[in-house]
């Protein structure tokens, strides 16, 4: 519950409030991983055996196992949750201690790859060791990108938080769709999220993803709408707008049933403050941030130009036809492709 907010020193400051209020223990930081760094370690260290729950895991399972032991029998206060995944842990911990010195470097390998992926987010209250992990960006704070001179680089991300008390993020699988629109005096985007519940629908409310979802962008900006499709209907809702810090967000309420897709697609733009000129030399593009604990995401991007922009060569981008630019990418880590002008 404490996990609620994208820029994670806050959530983790929120967590340490709740623990303090549960157990009165103050802590030095805190640290949060998933279950993708728990399945990068099985990999290397091999299959574990929890004796209280009569399983073993390993990377090909864990998922599965995890989910059949949290969401089986399960009811608000359950603590099977927490019991599964503290053994889990303890046991992975022992493993890694035994099993460390021969292979070392797959593991921390592991840890580094799980870190530049947002699969670890550190908060520690040292402000000297903050510093450090800062640098790296391991801290998972919400960064917006500005820039000096003939450039622009836009900001733009998406937040899923589930609400509906169980474990459906499982089954989802999404597509990202982002275009952006320079016409050298505003910046128009539309960012389309398509979404698949691939869960059986004989698993009923369990399956149901209930999800809050938000579009971040830079503080400037002005949402319209929001579009929600499904087959063969279009609905149009008012999403809620929240200027945090140096961003803003726009959210609304999502229901995904078994076996159904859903598209929402949020839209918003600014002016620009100073006239950009395509035609001289600049950089233009999006820093796009991933969501903590998502894996493999599609993200394309499509970046419109004015027409007859002097554009060099890019490795990044392709050219489609004139003036749209193309980038597709699996939304693995953050992703800042650029355009350079001439």
């Amino acid at each position: 519950d404490s996990n609620w907010d994208p820029d994670f020193p806050k959530s983790a400051v929120k967590a340490e409030w709740f623990l303090d209020k549960e157990i009165d223990q103050i802590v030095d930081g805190t640290i949060a991983i998933d279950l993708e760094l728990a399945k990068e370690i099985l990999e290397i260290t091999g299959p574990i055996y929890l004796s209280d729950f009569g399983r073993k895991v390993d990377h090909l399972n864990l998922y599965e196992v995890t989910q059949s032991e949290v969401e089986e029998n399960f009811f608000p206060g359950s603590r099977k949750k927490s019991n599964f995944l503290t053994a889990l842990s303890r046991e992975m911990i022992n493993t890694l201690s035994s099993r460390l010195k021969n292979n070392e470097v797959g593991i921390v390998v592991s840890f580094i790859k799980a870190l530049e992926q947002r699969h670890i987010q550190i908060f520690m209250h040292k402000n000297s060791v903050q510093e450090a992990v800062s640098k790296f960006g391991y801290e998972g704070a919400v960064k917006v990108p500005y820039c000096k001179g003939n450039c622009y680089h836009d900001f733009v991300s998406f937040v899923d938080a589930n609400v509906g008390v169980n474990k459906a993020n499982y089954f989802i699988k999404r597509s990202v769709f982002l275009n952006i629109i320079f016409n050298g005096k505003d910046v128009r985007r539309s960012l389309k999220i398509m979404y698949e519940n691939n869960a059986n629908p004989v698993l009923g409310e369990k399956a149901k993803y209930k999800t809050y979802v938000r579009a971040l962008a830079k503080k400037e900006v002005n949402f319209g709408d929001v579009r929600i499709s499904t087959t063969g209907e279009q609905d149009v809702k008012k999403p809620d707008i929240n200027l945090i810090d140096d961003y803003k967000e726009a959210g609304i309420f999502l229901q995904i049933n078994p076996g159904q897709t859903k598209a929402v697609e949020f839209v918003w733009s600014n002016s620009l403050e100073e006239n950009i000129d395509f035609y001289q030399r600049g950089e233009f593009g999006v820093f796009f941030r991933k969501q903590a604990g998502l894996v493999d995401d599609y993200l394309s991007i499509n970046l419109k130009l004015p027409n007859s922009a002097r554009v060099f060569k890019n490795s990044l981008f392709t050219l489609t036809n004139e003036g749209n630019y193309v980038y597709n990418t699996l939304l693995t880590r953050d992703t800042f492709p650029l355009i350079y002008c001439y």
